[in-house]
């Protein structure tokens, strides 16, 4: 328990730090975040060093495949994209203007292949160390709020979005943590879910959001659909449920 109380604080600060770096990194280059988004390697890094000093919390990430695994994996695709599209079309119909990305399935090619480094880049971070090292100490709902409330809080361009555009973000990222923790019981932390579910998340607001990203209505909105589900997810868990189902 002592080395957790430094090593997550390390973590945390070690993100930042690799952050900044591939931020500048990335501007110096030139590199298009088009194509990738450099700094979302950073929690990866982070955790490179961290266990470096903390040899204790070196763990193997779990990239098992199996039927169990694949039902996960096809729920974690689908659900982030099902929750923006409901958020989108209640925005454009009753908040905000919004509209579809332009050349949607050409830009998505381009743009897909950085997503899936980006989502591992993040994943390793956030659910790979920090959420399963969180949960040695606090129960899975407060390690997954918050895993969700540093996770959104590390996107530190919002910032200049505002407050309220901050308080949306933080309701959604808080939100899909919960959610996707419970995504993945019964599947050992498996990587391949958290991945597949980050990456779906990216694919819907390059989808939806991309000519609205900055709206604080928008992402209020759909942070507080998140909010719903996993108020829901929290009490009634729908993977449980059809489990038993099947059975």
């Amino acid at each position: 328990m002592k080395n957790l109380r430094w090593a997550i604080p390390m973590f945390y600060v070690l993100t930042f730090v690799f952050t900044i770096i591939l931020a500048v990194s990335q501007e110096q280059l030139k590199i298009s975040y088009d194509k990738i988004i450099l700094p979302q390697i950073g929690p990866f890094l982070a955790v490179l060093l961290t266990v470096l000093f903390f040899s204790a919390f070196r763990k193997s990430l779990n990239f098992k495949f199996d039927f169990g695994v694949f039902q996960k994996i096809i729920i974690a695709l689908f659900l982030p994209i099902f929750v923006f599209g409901a958020g989108f079309f209640i925005c454009k119909l009753f908040i905000v203007n919004t509209t579809v990305t332009q050349n949607l399935m050409h830009n998505l090619f381009l743009t897909v292949p950085g997503m899936i480094i980006g989502a591992i880049g993040e994943e390793i971070g956030w659910r790979g160390f920090l959420q399963t090292n969180l949960e040695k100490k606090y129960s899975v709902l407060l390690s997954s709020i918050i895993t969700g409330l540093m996770w959104g809080l590390w996107h530190v361009g919002n910032y200049k979005n505002g407050p309220f555009f901050l308080f949306g973000f933080l309701l959604f990222t808080i939100s899909a943590s919960i959610i996707l923790r419970r995504l993945l019981e019964n599947s050992n932390n498996n990587i391949l879910v958290s991945v597949i579910f980050h990456l779906a998340i990216n694919i819907a607001f390059f989808t939806f959001f991309k000519e609205s990203l900055t709206n604080a209505t928008m992402i209020i909105c759909n942070g507080i659909l998140w909010t719903i589900l996993a108020f829901l997810v929290s009490f009634f868990n729908p993977i449980n449920i059809l489990e038993k189902i099947k059975k």
